[in-house]
């Protein structure tokens, strides 16, 4: 095990002497940890590292997410994940460096357990807020209805395009639902970046909500 493996690995170990005692489990494989927030929604923080060992330098991208079981039946149903993996599936979040409004640079001969300190202040302070808003489906709608990409809790264009439809018709508002999915065919035309393609997904979503609608 490398220098920048091991030091990683520290930090995981000492971020979840923090996390541990909210309620929150280590998958020490996906450098994550996961909490049941309902019946049905989870809580997920991660952490994406980039290790450059000839530098001694490591870049910590911490995130926090939310799982929606709802959302996930329906992204299972429309193909777009698959059924296996998907109880990892993270739908919603916002890294720290967008919500701290930093970056997180450290090297090999930081300390930790200062390193963990630092991160875990940041949770408390932003990440653990976000969450709780946006365990509201309404508050994800008007953010992902927002006109300023960086206010989505998805990273792309793509994924606002199915996700704000399939949130409608969680809500109860399948009408509504059908007349954002036409809107939102516009709004990606020329630039999708998801399997399955939009012509299949709006196909796939007219077929199972179009007789719904009076």
């Amino acid at each position: 095990m490398n220098n920048t493996t091991l030091f990683r690995n520290e930090i995981l170990l000492e971020l979840d002497k923090f996390l541990k005692p909210l309620g929150y489990k280590l998958l020490e494989r996906e450098l994550s940890w996961v909490r049941k927030a309902s019946a049905e929604q989870s809580f997920f923080i991660h952490l994406n590292f980039g290790l450059y060992e000839k530098s001694g330098e490591i870049f910590i991208t911490p995130s926090v997410n939310l799982r929606s079981q709802l959302l996930s039946n329906l992204l299972i149903e429309c193909g777009m994940i698959e059924a296996k993996p998907s109880s990892k599936h993270a739908d919603f979040g916002k890294t720290l460096n967008l919500l701290a409004t930093h970056s997180y640079r450290f090297r090999i001969g930081d300390n930790p357990k200062e390193v963990a300190n630092f991160i875990y202040k940041d949770i408390l302070d932003y990440g653990l807020p976000y969450l709780e808003k946006i365990k509201d489906y309404e508050y994800v709608r008007k953010l992902l209805t927002s006109d300023n990409p960086k206010s989505w809790p998805v990273g792309l264009r793509s994924l606002r395009a199915r996700y704000l439809p399939l949130l409608l018709t969680i809500l109860g508002r399948e009408k509504e639902a059908v007349e954002v999915l036409l809107k939102m065919e516009d709004d990606i035309k020329g630039n999708d970046q998801i399997v399955p393609d939009f012509n299949n997904f709006k196909n796939w979503f007219l077929h199972r909500y179009i007789n719904n609608i009076s």
